[in-house]
C-alpha cells in the first residue's frame, strides 16, 4: 500500500433525472461514490444511483425498477437529489 501524501476531493449535489456527467476539475479520478440524498428509503423509481469515471469525469446514473413484479433497471423519470464526491490521489 502506498503512503497517502495528498489527496483532491471535489464534492457536490445535483438534481438528477436519468444520467448526467460532471466534469470534476480534476485531471483524472482514481475514486467517485455517489448516494442519494436524505433519509427515505428508495422506492421504483429511483432504487438506486450508479457511477463512472472517465478521465476527469464523473457519469451518475438514476436506475428504477421496470415495475413491481419486474426488477429489470431501467433509467430512473424522477428527479432527485444525488450527492456526489471525486478523489484524486498522490503518493509517493
Amino acid at each position: 500500500m502506498a503512503e497517502l501524501l495528498n489527496a483532491r476531493i471535489r464534492a457536490g449535489k445535483i438534481r438528477l433525472t436519468g444520467s448526467v456527467t460532471i466534469p470534476t476539475g480534476l485531471d483524472s479520478v482514481d475514486v467517485a461514490v455517489a448516494t442519494i440524498s436524505g433519509s427515505a428509503a428508495p422506492g421504483l423509481d429511483p432504487a438506486l444511483v450508479t457511477v463512472t469515471v472517465s478521465g476527469g469525469n464523473i457519469s451518475l446514473y438514476a436506475w428504477r425498477f421496470t415495475s413491481n413484479s419486474n426488477p429489470t433497471l431501467i433509467a430512473s423519470t424522477t428527479a432527485i437529489d444525488v450527492e456526489w464526491m471525486a478523489f484524486k490521489y498522490e503518493t509517493r
